[in-house]
């Protein structure tokens, strides 16, 4: 009886760490699949939130139709002003207003030539474009070292690469439109913006591998140096130059 009880026993412990196992393998397989799928998802997030505003108008039918409406006003508004002026020419009122007038459009003119110097861009100061060009320089530092890392330690995960040359791509829209290159059309636009990323990308990938390559021309040439050492080494203190070796070549 206690070993039938004993072969019970062990057979359910068996049984419970094969389920176990089971368990943590179906676990294991989930979380692989979630963390391949997350670059995806998070890639089509990036691209929805830098790109969404290009299909939306710039302001509401009632924004448009109000602003309309005003113009029509104030071009009916300047004719009536117009002939006021004409009918207070000569008069007191007309002259203080002229020459009232003559000193507001020279400061105004003034006014032109400070707002001018102070652009920088399509900005009107330089306060407000490193506003906008701060944040999107951070994430484009940000991408390209994560770019740099991908290719290192995540080699094949292609989801990663995706994920930053997006970022990247969306970076480099905004600097096309902070520095007044927007004047071209939409689809001209977003090519020069899916091309430069793609060249962003693709540079990356070649120093990469033109580092990895000279690094394994190195690792090549420091084991064929220590190779020649070891082999015209006194054989009573091989023993000793290979231990410096492997030390060395570590």
């Amino acid at each position: 009886m206690n070993r039938q009880l004993l072969k019970r026993i062990f057979k359910g412990r068996s049984r419970t760490t094969h389920q176990t196992q089971t368990i943590q393998e179906q676990t294991t397989r989930k979380a692989r699949v979630r963390n391949k799928l997350a670059p995806y998802l998070i890639a089509v997030i990036c691209l929805t939130s830098f790109y969404s505003f290009e299909f939306l108008p710039n302001f509401s039918d009632r924004y448009n139709s109000a602003l309309t409406e005003y113009n029509l006003a104030e071009k009916k508004n300047k004719a009536a002003l117009k002939i006021v002026k004409d009918n207070a020419k000569g008069t007191v009122a007309g002259d203080a207003y002229a020459a009232t007038y003559a000193v507001a459009l020279e400061k105004w003119n003034t006014f032109k030539m400070a707002k001018k110097d102070e652009r920088v861009f399509a900005f009107k100061s330089l306060q407000l474009f490193l506003g906008e060009f701060g944040p999107m320089f951070c994430f484009f530092v940000y991408a390209m070292f994560m770019l740099v890392r991908s290719f290192k330690f995540d080699k094949e995960n292609i989801a990663l690469k995706i994920l930053h040359g997006l970022i990247i791509s969306g970076t480099i829209f905004y600097f096309l439109w902070m520095f007044e290159m927007s004047d071209f059309p939409r689809i001209i636009y977003y090519l020069m913006t899916l091309i430069s990323a793609t060249i962003v990308v693709w540079m990356v990938w070649l120093v990469k591998r033109f580092t990895e390559s000279k690094v394994s021309k190195l690792e090549q040439q420091r084991k064929e140096i220590a190779k020649f050492v070891y082999l015209h080494t006194k054989p009573e203190a091989r023993e000793k130059m290979l231990d410096l070796l492997e030390k060395n070549l570590k």
